[in-house]
């Protein structure tokens, strides 16, 4: 008896009192008007999650939000599944998954009994099989490689994807890997190359400040070497003095990027100019990754700023202190 006509998996999220219906695919959760699901709050980022739904499985991916993605009360890093019913929080907007399996799911499946003529089988015999939908049948040649007695439809492997969204976010890889628990490269968008500029430019004046104000009591020694070169032993005492100050001044450098880079996801200049600075697996960005970009940094001011001409020369935006820390620069 044929099967009949299914609709599918379908899907929809509640925010409010609104039911917004969802397709199967990968959906861009956020507040710009380009997103696949505009939520207009002040907490949402405009790309702020991506939702990817496959045959009944949902996967949510963070998209470097300013104010966090969270399921069911957890915070999420990197992705995560979602499951039918579950809260899903962007910042503090609220959105509820619903999955509606289709009509005819329980037909599906069928005992078939695996001894020929009809004879009756013992339960160890009795495999339960599921037909394939056009999408997932499996080619000629498989179908002859695959061994009879096998308990499981062998299917193919997905090839890799690459997707645009409307909104310029770059999709790679098969979600539905994501959902069996692989590892998949995050996504983000693209910050501009004036931004992160200016940006630059800004936590440069800030560290350069921090550093005039740790070497002041060397300036005002360096004023008053002379009148101290008749005490005995001034000379050890002033350059001791010089040095220590020098030190104190490279130290609090580095720790104005690093504890904005590892502590608020920022730094003063690019919360000021709309960045922030995340891990490139999605999740947020160690001390450890705090320090490879802080070798970055050192290395294009050892250059001369040369090598920061490789952002320009890379497709993805990204520089030789981005590649070395595992790290991107994104719009908050």
């Amino acid at each position: 008896m044929p099967l009949p006509h299914s609709q599918g998996w379908s899907y929809s999220l509640r925010h409010g009192e609104r039911d917004i219906p969802i397709a199967d695919g990968d959906t861009v959760l956020g507040r710009s008007h380009a997103a696949g699901v505009r939520i207009d709050e002040e907490t949402v980022s405009r790309s702020h999650a991506l939702l990817s739904l496959r045959e009944g499985k949902a996967v949510i991916r963070d998209l470097g939000s300013s104010n966090g993605l969270f399921v069911a009360g957890r915070r999420v890093v990197g992705q995560t599944p979602v499951a039918d019913g579950e809260t899903i929080g962007l910042g503090s907007a609220e959105v509820v998954l619903s999955i509606t399996p289709p009509a005819d799911l329980d037909l599906r499946t069928a005992m078939i009994p695996t001894m020929p003529g009809g004879a009756r089988s013992r339960p160890s015999e009795t495999v339960t099989r599921f037909p394939l939908s056009p999408d997932n049948a499996l080619a000629p040649a498989a179908q002859a490689a695959a061994s009879p007695s096998a308990s499981e439809p062998l299917l193919p492997p997905r090839p890799p994807r690459r997707v645009r969204s409307a909104d310029d976010v770059l999709i790679w890889g098969d979600p539905g890997e994501e959902a069996a628990g692989a590892e998949a490269p995050a996504v983000f968008e693209r910050a501009s190359l004036g931004a992160r500029f200016l940006s630059a430019l800004l936590d440069l004046v800030f560290a350069a400040g921090i550093a005039f104000i740790c070497f002041i009591p060397a300036i005002v020694a360096i004023v008053t070497h002379s009148s101290l070169k008749s005490a005995a032993g001034s000379s050890v005492t002033f350059w001791g003095l010089v040095g220590f100050c020098s030190a104190v001044a490279l130290v609090a450098m580095g720790v104005y990027f690093l504890s904005g880079w590892a502590g608020k996801g920022a730094t003063a200049g690019q919360r000021i100019v709309g960045l922030k600075l995340v891990a490139t697996d999605g999740g947020l960005v160690t001390s450890g990754k705090g320090l490879m970009r802080l070798a970055g940094l050192l290395l294009y001011l050892a250059t001369g700023g040369l090598l920061a001409l490789s952002v320009l020369m890379s497709s993805e935006r990204r520089g030789i202190a981005d590649k070395m820390s595992g790290s991107t620069v994104i719009p908050s």
